[in-house]
């Protein structure tokens, strides 16, 4: 027990100051604090260089933009857009509008659902931009059909097999063209396998059959367990070439027709100024067949039971995603040449 130098009062040893004066106590300082070899007291932290501080940061940027450039995707926050890029299909560009066939490629992608998405021409070129993943497929869809439709006279059976003859006689070797002709379902037809090789003959009799009627195939089906694509002699010149479409809906077939269960049918009404025309078409030709071409390949060939007056139109098409494409690409209208991702 101690006493305080000023009031003499009673204090404990570890007391800092007199309770009755308020005093401080001599030899009560506080200790001096322990001091580590590295000159910093025990048990605080070094402090952090701001130097260096900014290297992970930016290492860590460099990482992301490097990985973007590599898979073609830029970032935005949370948000990623993808760039596809479609050159012509062909070495023939004479009369193509880049500007005008991104227009039309902007307007297939909208009606498509294709998120938010832009198409610029650029160097000959068309650049795709869609915001987050893109389904690479189905835009080739889009942006590889030119879209240019067409109805066309559908020769009957006797005239059909007379051209058929005749393209086989014009061959090199005659026979050989004929050999591979088959039949599906009431109409011609020829082997997925066999059809370049009947391309072929086709070309080389050239000229000499191509006059008032062509040959046509439509796309693969099965057939009797055959994958087959039917051939159609059909008037080389046009009976309508419309407008793109007023309106085009895909939607699941809700007829009885047998075979057509579980298709699809795009449901067409042609464009005001094409009406009267697909009606004098439809009148003329009751109980003949009109096929419905989309670049070169039949789409349909349905027998005409009526004049139809009102522009509507119908084409079967085998399933949903098919029937949507064409539904986007026939209201959206063709481009000036065909485009290809590369």
């Amino acid at each position: 027990m101690a006493n305080c130098p000023r009031c003499d009062a009673a204090v404990k040893d570890e007391q800092v100051f007199c309770t009755k004066c308020g005093a401080r106590l001599a030899g009560t300082a506080p200790a001096p604090p322990d001091v580590s070899k590295s000159g910093r007291p025990a048990g605080t932290a070094a402090p952090v260089s701001k130097s260096r501080g900014w290297i992970l940061p930016v290492f860590a940027g460099v990482v992301v933009l490097a990985l973007a450039l590599v898979f073609g995707v830029r970032l935005f926050g949370n948000r990623s857009v993808t760039i596809l890029t479609a050159s012509p299909a062909t070495t023939d560009i004479h009369g193509a509008n880049a500007t005008g066939d991104a227009a039309v490629v902007a307007e297939r992608l909208r009606i498509s659902g294709v998120g938010r998405s832009s198409v610029k021409a650029a160097g000959g070129k068309l650049l795709i931009s869609v915001r987050g993943k893109a389904d690479r497929k189905m835009i080739w869809g889009l942006v590889g059909e030119r879209g240019q439709f067409d109805l066309r006279l559908v020769a009957d059976e006797e005239r059909a097999h007379d051209a058929l003859k005749a393209i086989d006689a014009a061959t090199r070797q005659p026979g050989t063209f004929l050999g591979y002709v088959t039949t599906c379902g009431g109409d011609f037809a020829v082997t997925v396998k066999d059809y370049p090789k009947l391309g072929t003959a086709y070309e080389q009799a050239g000229a000499a059959v191509r006059g008032e009627y062509s040959l046509m195939a439509g796309h693969p089906e099965v057939y009797e367990s055959r994958d087959v694509m039917r051939l159609y002699v059909v008037r080389t010149e046009p009976e309508l070439v419309p407008a793109p479409v007023k309106e085009a809906r895909a939607e699941r077939y809700q007829g009885s027709a047998v075979g057509l269960d579980g298709f699809w049918s795009v449901n067409l009404q042609l464009a005001r100024t094409d009406a009267p025309k697909f009606a004098q078409v439809t009148g003329r030709n009751i109980g003949r067949r009109i096929a419905m071409v989309l670049d070169g390949v039949v789409l349909s060939a349905p027998v005409v039971q009526t004049r139809i007056p009102d522009g509507n139109a119908m084409i079967m098409v085998a399933d949903r995603q098919a029937a949507e494409r064409l539904a986007a690409i026939l209201r959206s209208g063709p481009t000036s040449i065909q485009w290809s991702l590369e």
